[in-house]
């Protein structure tokens, strides 16, 4: 069997994962003492709301996408190896749901995320399709579940798992006249290898959250300095990964571009079937109803806690040097990303300029003026969004 490609992360996302691993160390091994206080403390009513009303709901959608996919591409295999025009477009909305709910998860990836690294087996990016075929090809025959399957899986590696990987089995792009799950038995069944996958992934990540949530709930809940301390810098690398991956590094990537020497999947995210601005919105919206929770008149909100960074500081006596700032920025960045074209195609370094420079500032709301008032350290620098 052909060893797996090799794929090093770059130096600044080996940074960025130890400093993660750091913040998140902190928050498991340290736990506050029983007393009434912890219980009314504003960041731990925010906590017990973001898990309950924001975390859980999204992942349970993830979940539900995540399981029909497999019962869908289950039944093709079932009837043939080749989905049916039903069957593949009802795939093709599954994938779309599940990814808009991680792209929506993926502004805070703490808790059993952070400790799973869940983020390379779910998105993979940039896809690798010659990889992918490769995979399909050499696991064609094994078992599809059990020790077997899992080591069929395993000695692929992440770059052909995921939603990412999904994405390009089950639409055309191009000139193609199919999709390439309908090209062979082997490609369909190994799309549901991959759903498998994912549903499993996701099936212990929502177990996980569940029981952070009742953590939480408890009389003697995390420790809430290092749990302040670890948020603000996931919510700070959340916006250093809009700006530095997403899109200052993607846009580097298109303008280099020679054709025929670089894959274009290798540049945006899900230029394939053009969700690349309704992906970034997703996200922009889970960072914005984290920080903003349940805002009246702001529609992109509604699917967050009802309380936000916004109403902790606003609880905590810190609402009013800081809270309009962070609404502003907020609105900025999204304004800023919805003006885009759809065609991510045509982002050129100063088509992307606006949103960059609203995440910069959004960013500088956060750090240092709240971090500050909250006596928290930020460690990601300019280059972790890279």
């Amino acid at each position: 069997m052909p060893a797996s490609p090799v794929h090093r992360p770059p130096r600044a996302a080996l940074a960025r994962r130890a400093v993660l691993w750091r913040l998140a160390s902190i928050a498991a091994i340290s736990a506050a003492p029983a007393g009434a206080g912890a219980a009314i403390d504003p960041f731990v009513t925010w906590m017990q709301m973001l898990h309950d009303q924001w975390a859980l709901p999204a992942y349970e959608a993830l979940d539900r996408s995540a399981a029909g996919l497999v019962a869908v591409l289950d039944a093709a295999m079932a009837a043939g190896g080749k989905p049916t025009p039903a069957q593949l477009k009802e795939s093709q909305a599954l994938w779309l749901q599940a990814m808009l709910s991680w792209r929506r998860l993926e502004a805070l990836q703490m808790g059993p995320t952070l400790a799973r690294r869940s983020s390379k087996a779910i998105d993979f990016w940039p896809t690798r399709p010659k990889v992918i075929q490769q995979a399909a090809t050499v696991t064609a025959t094994a078992p599809m579940t059990g020790a077997a399957a899992n080591d069929a899986m395993e000695r692929w590696g992440t770059a052909v798992k995921g939603l990412p990987a999904l994405e390009w089995l089950l639409f055309p792009a191009g000139t193609e006249p199919n999709a390439p799950v309908l090209r062979s038995p082997a490609l369909c069944r190994y799309t549901l290898r991959i759903a498998m996958s994912l549903k499993e992934e996701v099936g212990l990540l929502l177990a996980g959250w569940r029981t952070e949530a009742e953590h939480w709930r408890s009389a003697t809940p995390p420790d809430v300095p290092a749990a302040k301390k670890l948020i603000l810098n996931l919510l700070v690398g959340s916006v250093e990964l809009l700006r530095g991956k997403k899109l200052e590094k993607a846009a580097r990537a298109q303008a280099l571009q020679v054709p025929g020497q670089r894959d274009a999947l290798e540049n945006f995210d899900s230029m394939r079937t053009k969700h690349t601005r309704e992906f970034l919105l997703a996200h922009v919206d889970g960072v914005a109803q984290l920080l903003l929770g349940q805002t009246p008149g702001l529609a992109y909100t509604q699917g967050g806690p009802r309380w936000g960074l916004d109403d902790v500081l606003a609880e905590q006596g810190l609402g009013k040097p800081h809270g309009p700032a962070l609404r502003r920025a907020v609105a900025a960045v999204r304004q800023s990303v919805a003006a885009l074209p759809v065609d991510a195609a045509t982002w050129t370094p100063a088509r992307i300029a606006a949103p960059v420079k609203a995440l910069v500032a959004l960013r500088a709301v956060i750090d240092p003026p709240i971090a500050a008032a909250w006596k928290v350290t930020i460690e990601f620098t300019d280059a972790d969004g890279d």
